[in-house]
């Protein structure tokens, strides 16, 4: 059971063999699936790593892999310190083993194995709906919606409840989740007039699907956003320097991230001065299918290379990803990030001082939109002003 749950996060992949060991994460069984053409069996991963920059050697992968695997393989993130690989446990976020993990990942196997409708296919619908950022009580109630067990009044008249089966908003149709979240004519008119981008089929015999809406929600918190979560106010910082600037000293480097539909990241970054001063804005777009969190660990990064290289030497790095903050600031263990977290360290200390906080969506919005406005003009810079509709391409704003 240990061997099932354990993959390698792979570091500079020189412990790891691409054709018999676990490490691609998305994976069943997290092998990899494609042919293999290669004579040498027991090639490494290492081989598929350009060392000198630290990245993937893109064509390579693109030659090797079916083109869903090298899309997966592209995505693991790499650290150019190139540390050990390392095994960890993929059924939590720290990457280690829990007892209460190992009995779910048996409990699926079980399942598996019975007839009838197979877990496997509803893995990706309960992950999806579980990990999402909404409310609990909206995860709870897509469950619900996904397992049938809403109290319809079909579901109910079926436990013995006397009453009429017809639905209540169009009287129409008996009130099953299909006929109220898909086929009533209420239902369509919200779906077609609300921002999720989830179409109703005018299929009559069609069934709900909802993976589709699940999916749906998810891509348009993905795009949007939104703060569900609206101004926890709560912080979590850490000091890399004995020495304390005055507030004139220092620069608020404000970043966010944002996962897009065609297999890509953005990331925005905003630098400020003690007066809020706009001292430089960016926007950098890369390929990757990563899922937020590791997004927005990324843009982190970028973000503190980005105000490297433009010589600060006090900055605050403003987050709305509480789990990267922790992270970097080591209270908290997140097993397939830990190395990048490392480099954000690393990259810390060539500060005189930082801090690297906490902090609401609506206290970064700036960057937030600056994330998004990477999805559409990719890598930009912009001195001393915030991009906007009418200096996105001016030539005398525009400096990289």
């Amino acid at each position: 059971m240990v061997s099932r749950g354990t993959r390698w996060r792979i570091g500079n992949g020189e412990s790891v063999r691409i054709w018999k060991d676990n490490w691609l994460p998305e994976n069943p069984g997290f092998k990899v699936l494609s042919h293999n053409g290669n004579p040498y069996r027991d090639a490494k991963v290492s081989e598929l790593i350009d060392v000198d920059l630290g990245v993937w050697k893109t064509a390579l992968v693109h030659g090797i892999f079916f083109p869903s695997e090298a899309k997966q393989v592209l995505s693991i993130p790499l650290s150019r310190r190139l540390p050990m690989d390392k095994l960890i446990w993929h059924h939590e976020k720290s990457g280690e083993y829990s007892d209460r993990s190992a009995y779910h990942l048996l409990q699926q196997v079980k399942c598996a194995k019975k007839p009838g409708p197979s877990y496997t296919s509803y893995k990706k619908l309960w992950k999806l709906i579980w990990n999402s950022p909404f409310l609990p009580r909206v995860r709870n109630f897509l469950w619900r919606l996904a397992k049938n067990i809403l109290p319809t009044k079909v579901n109910l008249q079926s436990k013995g409840v006397n009453l009429d089966p017809l639905c209540t908003f169009c009287n129409s149709a008996p009130e099953t989740s299909s006929h109220l979240f898909m086929h009533c004519v209420f239902a369509k008119t919200t779906c077609f007039s609300s921002p999720l981008g989830y179409r109703i089929s005018l299929d009559k015999d069609k069934r709900l699907d909802p993976t589709a809406v699940a999916e749906a929600a998810w891509r348009y918190v993905k795009e949007t956003r939104f703060d569900s979560d609206k101004c926890k106010g709560g912080e979590s910082s850490r000091q890399t320097s004995s020495g304390v600037p005055t507030p004139k000293e220092v620069v608020a480097v404000q970043v966010d991230a944002g996962v897009s539909l065609d297999s890509s990241i953005s990331f925005g970054c905003v630098i400020k001065d003690f007066e809020q001063k706009v001292l430089f804005a960016a926007c950098h777009k890369e390929g990757s299918t990563v899922d937020a969190g590791t997004a927005e660990m990324l843009a982190i990064q970028w973000s503190l290379n980005f105000a490297k290289e433009r010589h600060f030497d006090n900055v605050l790095i403003q987050s709305y990803s509480i789990n990267s903050v922790d992270c970097i600031n080591d209270c908290l263990q997140l097993g397939s990030l830990d190395h990048i977290a490392l480099d954000c360290r690393s990259l810390l200390s060539s500060f005189n001082s930082t801090v690297v906080m906490y902090v609401s969506r609506v206290l970064i919005v700036d960057a937030h939109h600056l994330a998004r406005l990477g999805k559409t003009v990719g890598s930009k810079i912009w001195c001393g002003i915030l991009p906007t509709a009418d200096s996105m391409f001016s030539f005398s704003a525009f400096v990289a």
